[in-house]
């Protein structure tokens, strides 16, 4: 639940937690303490008219910005996780992993694989909000490409590992028949 859900300039972020929430999306734990007193401190921004137009409702940008905030962590996680996972998998051709490494490679590929899960959910709601009165469209276009790009790749690389694994298994398994045998 969310800290201001009963307000209405909040339900465009109350749909994106839902649709995130839905679609596989795991959210931290926060303690009702932190709700009451985020409910206490802010005060929710009303939509006004200035200059003879109306301005996009605060609720709007702001859900905008927390879905571009919640993108960019997941992004700088995988900057983290990416370039040793992808090093390492491309090392398997030459060094066959210790099972330690191996242990590893499989956490590391979970993580991957739950962070592109993540990924692939922001899509949808970053394409919705590049409508030009949400706010500069040029970011949530370069967010978005980045955003394919390193799903790409975290795919490209699972796959990989994931190919690696099977190859393993059949040599294994080669192996055992030659000496049951």
């Amino acid at each position: 639940m969310l800290a201001f859900s009963d307000y209405v300039e909040f339900r465009p972020i109350n749909g994106l937690y839902g649709e995130l929430h839905n679609s596989g999306v795991q959210f931290p734990h926060i303690k009702q303490d932190d709700v009451d007193f985020l409910k206490l401190t802010l005060q929710p921004s009303r939509t006004s008219m200035a200059s003879g137009f109306v301005q996009v409702p605060a609720a709007s940008n702001a859900s905008t910005t927390q879905l571009m905030k919640a993108i960019r962590h997941d992004l700088d996680q995988a900057a983290l996780d990416l370039p040793a996972f992808e090093a390492q998998v491309q090392g398997l051709a030459c060094t066959p992993p210790d099972d330690v490494t191996l242990r590893q490679l499989r956490a590391t590929a979970e993580r991957l694989g739950g962070l592109q899960g993540r990924l692939k959910a922001y899509v949808g709601p970053l394409s919705e909000s590049m409508n030009p009165p949400l706010g500069s469209t040029k970011e949530k276009e370069a967010t978005l490409d980045e955003l394919t790009q390193v799903n790409e790749k975290i795919h490209g690389n699972i796959l990989e590992f994931q190919s690696f694994e099977r190859m393993c298994r059949r040599e294994e398994e080669v192996y055992i028949l030659y000496i049951v045998a």
